[in-house]
């Protein structure tokens, strides 16, 4: 093989980090770390229901601080699937979600807890991980095609919009 041959740059489908439709590519990344994490957090809400001492449950719950990054991968899906001007208007969208979601939780897990702690104290973190398994099944939706990716025609409107501005 000359040495012409060999310096010669791969094909654009075959840089499979930079490519969206690779199944190996930087655009599954998000949704891989969202699922290792949530996937975590469930084993955790079990594994705390078994906890029978202060210093266990303290283990367990520092455990699931360390893989808590749901939320800011999250952020990052939502980004990802929208134009660059909407980025803002998405990630408040789903923070006011979130804030609903955290006013209700309680309110939802608060009821169960008042209805079983004495009797079934594991239904409330049984209950907590099926929720966030239901949550891992809701990735398997989210597709590549789902990503924003900017058009030629995207990039020629963007210029031609901060022409007329000036």
């Amino acid at each position: 093989m000359s040495r012409a041959e060999r310096n010669v740059s791969p094909a654009p489908s075959a840089d499979t980090i930079s490519n969206p439709r690779s199944e190996y590519s930087s655009a599954h990344f998000d949704v891989y770390l969202l699922r290792w994490s949530w996937s975590f957090i469930a084993l955790f809400f079990v594994v705390i229901g078994f906890a029978k001492n202060t210093w266990q449950l303290a283990a367990v719950c520092s455990l699931v601080l360390a893989f808590s990054g749901a939320h800011p991968t999250i952020q990052a899906i939502t980004a990802a699937s929208v134009n660059s001007i909407q980025t803002g208007e998405a990630i408040a969208g789903l923070e006011m979600v979130g804030a609903i979601g955290r006013f209700a939780s309680p309110l939802v897990f608060g009821a169960v807890q008042a209805k079983v702690i004495i009797t079934m104290p594991l239904v409330l973190w049984m209950s907590m991980a099926a929720v966030t398994i239901a949550g891992i099944a809701l990735t398997f939706f989210i597709r590549d095609d789902d990503r924003y990716i900017p058009t030629a025609a995207d990039l020629v409107s963007n210029g031609n919009e901060e022409d007329r501005s000036h």
